[in-house]
């Protein structure tokens, strides 16, 4: 795992020196569009790329000198989104330290602005649990940008990379903040708002089962009700267009067509505009969407989400949780985005 001080330290360096900056992040483009970075992208990215492998690659000896390898692999991940270019930590980093290392989510959420004309909506992008800032720095539009969160160590990824995509103060900024207790009370924006919230959202059998960027307590809802407080909490405050796009995991029952998440953000925000869509199917499994609960949480338990993936324990503690939500009256799990107006 690359230090947190390394990482601030970095920070430091592509701040203060700009060549630098440039080089790196040629490097680090150069890199990802390798086919062998591409072939571990695809299979084996739970261990650190071994840089042998992309010996053809001009420039390595950047991410030396950046302090990015230890014994002779890379030590954070590489995605893209679009031309912008991320580092953030990859499977193999403690789960109680971890930033999230996918991208996936972010750009589910970017592609469904796009298709709702949220892009040039928007003149501020807030994200309350942003990780790395996948979502906010992908953000392709105009808007000025907010990127919180309760990891030190995601603030310092998030202002890594807003450095290596150009986004300087006066577009970007990165605050340590817990989103349970709401915003900053100094970010008073104006124009309209955009909220995109990607937040921990799977069922948790046990405390410690998942890592905690992962895990949204028993039915997964925990934190997802509190990114819809923190909206509502904002729009109290704040008399401004709001927008707000929630990325969901939600337990409930095909047959009465309820769900928990969606239920709770009804009722906090009845009278206003809100539209539940559940996606065709989960991005890049081959899972019905939704799935049975059983099929679910089972998949959960073998997933890199969990902190000993396949262990037995674990399985059998999710066996149970899926017998208790049957007996709930939840039997499946759904995937999907809800879209909130408070125009």
């Amino acid at each position: 795992m690359i230090p947190t001080e390394h990482l601030n330290l970095l920070w430091l360096d592509v701040a203060q020196d700009e060549p630098f900056l440039t080089a790196l992040r040629t490097c680090l483009d150069q890199l990802h569009r390798s086919e062998a970075y591409q072939h571990w992208l695809r299979g084996e990215s739970r261990e650190p790329f071994a840089l042998a492998r992309a010996a053809a690659v001009p420039g390595l000896e950047c991410l030396q000198r950046a302090g990015l390898v230890q014994d002779g692999r890379l030590g954070v991940k590489v995605n893209r989104i679009g031309e912008r270019l991320f580092i953030t930590d990859g499977a193999w980093v403690s789960h109680v330290l971890r930033v999230f290392p996918d991208p996936d989510e972010a750009l589910i959420l970017l592609g469904h602005a796009r298709e709702r004309g949220l892009i040039e909506w928007a003149d501020w992008v807030v994200d309350p649990a942003a990780g790395c800032g996948h979502t906010p720095i992908g953000f392709p539009g105009r808007a000025r940008r907010l990127s919180c969160d309760a990891n030190a160590r995601a603030l310092l990824y998030a202002s890594l990379n807003a450095r290596l995509n150009g986004l300087g103060p006066d577009r970007f900024q990165a605050v340590f903040n817990d989103m349970t207790r709401g915003l900053p009370p100094t970010f008073r924006p104006d124009g309209n708002v955009l909220f995109f919230t990607n937040v921990p959202f799977a069922p948790s059998a046990r405390k410690g089962d998942l890592a905690l960027n992962s895990a949204g307590g028993k039915t997964g809802v925990d934190l997802q009700v509190a990114a819809f407080q923190l909206v509502r909490r904002f729009r109290q405050e704040n008399a401004v267009p709001v927008r707000a796009c929630f990325l969901i995991w939600t337990v409930g029952s095909v047959e009465r067509d309820e769900w928990e998440a969606v239920s709770l953000c009804r009722e906090m925000f009845a009278g206003r505009t809100l539209e539940w869509s559940i996606f065709s199917q989960y991005e890049g499994q081959e899972m019905p969407n939704p799935t049975p609960i059983a099929d679910a949480l089972k998949d959960l338990a073998a997933s890199q989400y969990a902190v000993t993936p396949r262990d037995p324990g674990v399985e059998r503690a999710y066996d149970a949780l899926a017998r208790e939500l049957l007996a709930e009256g939840h039997t499946h799990v759904a995937y999907g985005m809800l879209e909130l107006h408070l125009d």
